[in-house]
């Protein structure tokens, strides 16, 4: 018996390199993992203007995080890079969470990791806007495990800090 390749062997051949070179490449991004944020943003019901969460990037830019009407917020961090959250309200002090995401996925960099927490703006004292010296929170990661760190500085200046270190996610 004889047999033959038709014609449309090449194109079926093409057809099966690109989807195997995109398996591939979804398969590298996905493996990268990232950080997922979700929180909560609660302040004096007496202040009925509109709170925002805003992500400060590197470089300067600021883009601003879906906020819903209960509050909460979700959004996801690259790895490898320091990222400042900022909480605003009119009429409330203004808090920023610095987050470092560089060791998150040290165990398994394929794994993804979830950070959940809650921030609550309090009244401003003045008319002026106020808001602290530095970041009011730091998460961070432990470069040889991965394990979450927490620092929590809720002094105007910045000259307490109280540091907490979170076992587990």
């Amino acid at each position: 018996m004889k047999y033959s390749i038709g014609k449309s062997a090449p194109s079926a051949l093409a057809y099966m390199l690109v989807l195997l070179l995109g398996i591939i490449s979804w398969s590298v991004a996905r493996g990268q993992g990232q950080v997922t944020i979700k929180g909560e943003l609660s302040s004096p019901e007496e202040i009925i203007s509109r709170q925002t969460v805003t992500l400060l990037g590197q470089s300067g830019e600021e883009v601003p995080v879906n906020l819903c009407r209960n509050g909460h917020f979700k959004l996801s961090l690259p790895l490898d890079q320091v990222h400042v959250l900022r909480f605003t309200k009119p009429g409330c002090v203004t808090k920023q969470v610095r987050i470092d995401t560089r060791a998150a996925c040290k165990k398994d960099p394929k794994k993804d990791r979830l950070v959940a927490f809650e921030v609550v703006l309090h009244e401003a004292e003045g008319q002026e806007a106020e808001q602290y010296a530095g970041a009011v929170g730091e998460i961070q990661f432990h470069k040889s495990n991965g394990r979450m760190k927490v620092r929590r500085d809720y002094t105007q200046r910045g000259d307490l800090a109280v540091t907490q270190e979170v076992i587990g996610q």
